[in-house]
């Protein structure tokens, strides 16, 4: 058996690394494709039916960035820079009295029950909550991924930091 030591692996070009092994194993990977946003108005926003969910992933400063050429495309779509599986996460404050509400993971405008999921709350109580929704995407480069409301209806959302939030990464 042969053993590899390498501390760092480059890219073609050799502007960036896109491996390093630090001294205790661990494997950093600082060009692999991530975001991370933040509702972008310190307040109430209303979503009108299939309107998406607004984001800022600078601006903020509570840990928001894009790496490895994921970019936030008009505070709504979630652009990925190369084919694979990612891992999509969102969630919004509901800030209104009201039962039933429904916002859903859209892959290029579209909704699609086999390949995207919803968060979805029935409930009886009528006080704000919290909608999140998760889930493993098979997306094709420059593929986008938005966070709408699907209720049906208006809906009031407390688009803060810490609030509503999403974040996306390459698996793979």
């Amino acid at each position: 058996m042969s053993k590899l030591y390498v501390d760092e692996i480059a890219s073609k070009t050799g502007g960036t690394d896109a491996l390093t092994i630090d001294s205790s194993g661990r494997i950093l990977q600082p060009a692999k494709p991530a975001l991370f946003a933040q509702g972008n108005t310190v307040g109430n926003v209303t979503y009108a039916n299939n309107a998406d969910v607004a984001f800022a992933t600078s601006g903020i400063n509570k840990g928001e960035f894009e790496q490895g050429g994921m970019t936030l495309v008009s505070n709504t779509r979630f652009t990925v820079p190369v084919t694979g599986l990612y891992w999509f996460q969102a969630q919004v404050y509901i800030n209104q009295n009201a039962t039933g509400r429904r916002f859903q993971i859209a892959v290029n405008g579209a909704f699609n029950p086999s390949t995207t999921g919803a968060g979805l709350v029935h409930e009886n109580t009528a006080s704000p909550l919290t909608i999140s929704a998760n889930q493993l995407l098979s997306l094709t480069a420059n593929d986008y991924v938005t966070f709408r409301n699907a209720t049906g209806s208006d809906v009031v959302v407390y688009n803060g930091s810490n609030h509503t939030f999403a974040s996306m990464y390459l698996i793979g």
